[in-house]
């Protein structure tokens, strides 16, 4: 079989396409996923890599502690960077969660909430 007619393709109601094949790995999943936005498309070099640095601070529906909570739950690590034309993320997890964890990235990549506070805080480490 060719590897292309291998990969199946999930569409979620939330909008975001998911493109998958199986490996042996053992009952884990990786991610990575990518969008347009980057340092190129603002005239602040430092605030692609802030706005990524946020996104798990927090959304309209959950807090930086409940984000963390249903990550440890689900046995998932998560992150995100910013590169010249590119928010990236990576992410891994058990595949029986793997729904819910791409949920959660579509909650926090559509609903984010940069809290004053903590956009400080993240600036002065940046600083």
């Amino acid at each position: 079989m060719i590897y292309a007619q291998k990969i199946k393709e999930k569409k979620f109601s939330y909008g975001m396409r998911v493109f998958a094949t199986r490996f042996a790995a053992g009952g884990s999943i990786s991610i990575t996923g990518s969008m347009l936005m980057g340092s190129r498309s603002t005239a602040d070099d430092e605030l692609a890599s802030v706005h990524a640095a946020m996104l798990l601070e927090g959304t309209k529906q959950l807090s930086k502690k409940d984000i963390q909570i249903e990550l440890d739950a689900m046995g998932a690590n998560l992150s995100f960077s910013a590169s010249n034309d590119r928010l990236l993320f990576f992410a891994r997890v058990r595949a029986v969660h793997l729904e819910s964890l791409i949920a959660l990235i579509s909650e926090v990549l559509s609903n984010p909430v940069f809290e004053k506070a903590e956009l400080q805080i993240l600036k002065q480490r940046e600083s």
